[in-house]
Parts: C-alpha cells; sequence; structure tokens
C-alpha cells in the first residue's frame, strides 16, 4: 500500500547480508532511497550492491524486465541469484502482475512463484483500504501482510487492522513489524502461495 513503509523494509532487506542471494525488481531506484556508499556497481538499469544483491529497473513490459535479467544471469553478467523480488507501486492493481508471474509461460519456465507480500500501515491502513480499492485488492491476492508503524498504533488499533484483514482474507499470514523492521529470511521464510482468492488467468 502507498505510503505503509514498503520502501523502509525493503531498504533494510537491500542492507542485510540475508539479501545477498537476492535480485531486486523496483519502480525506480530513487523510490527506495539507495545509499551510494552500498553501491558497488551502476551499469544502464541494473545496480549491484557491496552486499551483492542485484537491484533492476521495471522498465514498461514485466515480462520483459523479467526476462532481460534472467538472460544476464544466464550470460554471467550479474552473479547468480536464488529469489527474485518484485517491488511494485504502493496503489498498483495486483492481479495483472499476478497473472503475469503465475501464467506467463515465459516468466513460469524461469522461475518458482512462491507468494505476495503487502505491507500494511498500522495507523491509516484502514482508512487506507477504505478509500482506494487497488489496497483492498492488494490484500485479497496477497499470502502475507506486514503491519508497519505499529509503535505508533495502539493494540486495539492493531487487533482491529488484523480483523479487518482477515475479513478481506482468511488465508492470509500477519506480521508486525517493529522500529527494526523484519530480517529478510523472517519475512521470506515459509511463503507459501496458499491464496483462497481466485481470478481468471485468460
Amino acid at each position: 500500500m502507498s505510503g505503509s513503509g514498503k520502501t523502509s523494509l525493503l531498504r533494510r532487506c537491500l542492507q542485510s547480508e540475508g539479501f545477498a542471494d537476492t535480485a531486486v525488481l523496483i519502480n525506480e531506484f530513487g523510490a527506495i532511497g539507495l545509499d551510494h556508499e552500498l553501491v558497488e556497481t551502476s551499469e544502464e538499469d541494473t545496480v549491484v550492491l557491496k552486499g551483492g544483491c542485484i537491484c533492476c529497473t521495471i522498465r514498461e513490459d514485466l515480462a520483459s524486465t523479467i526476462r532481460h535479467l534472467a538472460d544476464l544471469r544466464r550470460t554471467g553478467n550479474i552473479k547468480p541469484f536464488s529469489r527474485l523480488v518484485i517491488e511494485t507501486s504502493g496503489l498498483a492493481d495486483p492481479v495483472p502482475v499476478l497473472v503475469t508471474l503465475k501464467a506467463d509461460p515465459r516468466i513460469t519456465q524461469l522461475f518458482e512463484f512462491k507468494g505476495t507480500i503487502v505491507t500494511v500501515d498500522g495507523i491509516s491502513g484502514d482508512r487506507t483500504m477504505h478509500n482506494h480499492i487497488e489496497s483492498v485488492r492488494q490484500v485479497i491476492y496477497a499470502n502475507r501482510a506486514v503491519l508497519t508503524k505499529c509503535d505508533l498504533s495502539t493494540k486495539s488499533d492493531i487487533t482491529h487492522l488484523r480483523n479487518r484483514i482477515s475479513e478481506l482474507n482468511d488465508s492470509i499470514d500477519v506480521m508486525v513489524s517493529d522500529q527494526q523492521g523484519i530480517a529478510p529470511n523472517v519475512l521470506f521464510n515459509d511463503l507459501s502461495d496458499n491464496l483462497s482468492a481466485t481470478f481468471d488467468l485468460t
């Protein structure tokens, strides 16, 4: 969701050793505030961090960008990676993205889809879902939700938000992020695409 702390969570992941074997597709580098001291090499739309993580901007068609990154890995132009994370806009409709990742043969032959994570603002998440249908759809089609800014919310507000999320998606796994965020190995550990919601893949 927009303004939910997704950028901060991703930045912490990029700085973690546990993310070293990961490639990340993001809307634009500026959005995550990369510290230039962390950047090892930069060439066109791909940045390699000193920790080993590979970042690539999403250019036009998502499927083409993913295949480009896979080609770079295959030809040895970037180091091998075992995980690909895609960061989308906070108010993006998740369905077109999921259709590409789960049903496009150009992608499914290269990668195994593991799941979707949505960040929900612990302060304004309920209001955001009330005002923006895209945020509701993000929760409905997610496998895991991370509640952010919970240190600034009351326990009753967090409980209410948990209940609201569960009403929309009864199979979702909900995590609470503190000021230190969530370690990448915890964030992605046991992520499973056990989505109860369905959508037309045609």
